[in-house]
C-alpha cells in the first residue's frame, strides 16, 4: 500500500508545544469560565429550594404562618410580635445604660425606638379609619421565605496560583447549613449536587483550549 508524503516542520511542531506548555502553565481563562458556570449552578440550586434538602421545622413553619410582612393585621391592630420585640430592645438598652451610662451612641437608639413604638400606635389608628376590605396586610412571611434565601449572594469564588476556591462568605452561618450543625439541619449547597457534570465540562474546557493552542501555536 502507497501512502501520501507529507513533510514535518519542526518549527511549527515546536511552537505549538511552546502554546501548549504556556496554556498549562496558566489555566486561570479557563478556571474563570468554570468558576461562573458553577456559582450560577449553586445559586440556581438554593433559590429552587435545594436537592432533598429536609424541609423546615414545623415549629418554624407555624409561626412564619401567624406572622405577615406589614406590621398591621387584618384587624387594624398593630402585630404583637413587633410590638414585644421593640420593648425587649428597650429593656435591654436601659440595661446596658445602667453599666455603662448615657452615652451619645445609647441616647440616640433609645429616641429612635420610643419613636418606633409611637408610630405603631399612629399606624394602628390609621389602619382603624380604613375599611378592612383595603387594609394591606402583605404576604406572610411563609409566602416569602424561601431555604437559605440569602445564600445565594454569599457564594463567592477566589482564584489563586491557579487555584480555584468556592465558598460562602457567610463563613460560620453558611457553614452550619453546609454541613448540619446543631439543631440545624445539613442542606449542601457547596458543591451542587451535579458536580460530576461540572467536572466533566471542566475536563472538556481544558481539552478545547489546549486543542487551540495546538492548531494555532498561540498560547497566553
Amino acid at each position: 500500500m502507497g501512502s501520501e508524503p507529507f513533510m514535518l516542520q519542526w518549527g511549527e511542531i515546536k511552537r505549538s508545544i511552546n502554546a501548549v506548555q504556556e496554556r498549562l502553565a496558566n489555566p486561570k481563562p479557563v478556571l474563570r469560565k468554570f468558576s461562573k458556570d458553577i456559582t450560577e449552578d449553586i445559586k440556581a440550586n438554593i433559590e429552587a429550594g435545594g436537592v432533598a434538602w429536609p424541609p423546615k421545622a414545623p415549629s418554624t413553619i407555624k409561626r412564619e404562618e401567624s406572622s405577615g410582612t406589614s406590621q398591621t393585621t387584618k384587624r387594624g391592630t398593630i402585630r404583637a410580635d413587633r410590638i414585644r420585640k421593640t420593648s425587649s430592645q428597650i429593656k435591654s438598652l436601659l440595661r446596658k445604660v445602667r453599666d455603662e451610662g448615657w452615652t451619645e451612641k445609647n441616647k440616640k437608639k433609645y429616641e429612635r425606638l420610643k419613636k418606633r413604638l409611637a408610630n405603631y400606635s399612629k399606624a394602628e389608628a390609621r389602619a382603624q379609619k380604613k375599611d378592612a376590605s383595603k387594609r394591606n396586610i402583605g404576604k406572610r412571611q411563609s409566602e416569602k421565605r424561601q431555604l437559605l434565601q440569602g445564600m445565594p449572594g454569599t457564594i463567592r469564588n477566589k482564584l489563586e496560583r491557579n487555584t480555584l476556591t468556592t465558598y460562602s462568605k457567610a463563613d460560620e452561618v453558611g457553614a452550619a447549613h453546609d454541613y448540619g450543625e446543631g439543631r440545624t439541619p445539613k442542606r449542601e449547597f457547596i458543591p451542587p449536587p451535579n458536580m460530576q457534570k461540572h467536572l466533566d465540562n471542566l475536563a472538556n474546557l481544558m481539552e478545547s483550549d489546549l486543542g487551540q493552542a495546538w492548531e494555532t501555536g498561540t498560547g497566553r
